[in-house]
């Protein structure tokens, strides 16, 4: 398999782990289905998700022009 060019992003909601640890299991699990929802959403047609973890998102696509890192900057403030 020839080496491939791409962009990977890994989006980590900050902080969920101490925030569950002082709230109830039930409501934790809503929120973080919630916040996982919202970048799923924001993910669609510009990255492919390829693992779910726990809080965090590992998504990719081959796209390397400025058009997605700019992207990839102005939705995660980086």
């Amino acid at each position: 398999m020839p080496p491939v060019q791409g962009t990977l992003v890994i989006a980590d909601i900050s902080g969920y782990t101490r925030y569950i640890a002082g709230t109830e299991e039930e409501h934790s699990v809503e929120i973080l289905q919630e916040l996982l929802s919202v970048l799923y959403r924001a993910f669609e047609g510009r990255l492919s998700i390829d693992q779910l973890e726990g809080d965090a998102i590992c998504a990719t696509t081959e796209r390397t022009d400025a058009e997605i890192l700019a992207w990839v900057k102005d939705t995660f403030g980086g």
